[in-house]
């Protein structure tokens, strides 16, 4: 169920909020993205249209000077190749600059990621 209050006389949804427990400590990209997007579908109407979001990582410690929880449900392998995959698009990421690497969603008629990349604080250079 929505609620609405009204804003200078137009009926404007509630914002939402809420929080998601990934369940054991990660930096896999993957895993935090899947519990992103099951919050968002449970939480966010898709009949209006988004104008803001935060999201906050709390608790953020380095990798070497946590632990790692092993569980039954997860491949090793296939979080270590994830890792090497983030590791090297960061090294490009900063080698090469920004627009060296992006989606290909990021190349449709009203995408804004390769224009805002060439922007600082959000004007043009």
């Amino acid at each position: 169920m929505i609620y609405f209050h009204y804003y200078l006389g137009r009926r404007k949804p509630k914002s939402t909020h809420g929080t998601v427990r990934l369940g054991t400590d990660t930096n896999i990209p993957s895993r935090i993205t899947k519990a992103v997007i099951a919050f968002w579908d449970a939480q966010v109407s898709r009949d209006y249209t988004v104008r803001r979001m935060f999201l906050t990582a709390n608790r953020v410690v380095r990798e070497s000077e946590g632990y790692y929880q092993l569980d039954l449900f997860t491949d090793p392998k296939r979080e270590e190749k994830e890792k090497r995959l983030q590791a090297a698009v960061l090294m490009i990421l900063a080698r090469f600059g920004a627009n060296s690497l992006f989606r290909g969603i990021d190349l449709m008629k009203d995408a804004r990621t390769l224009e805002r990349n060439g922007q600082i604080g959000g004007h043009a250079m």
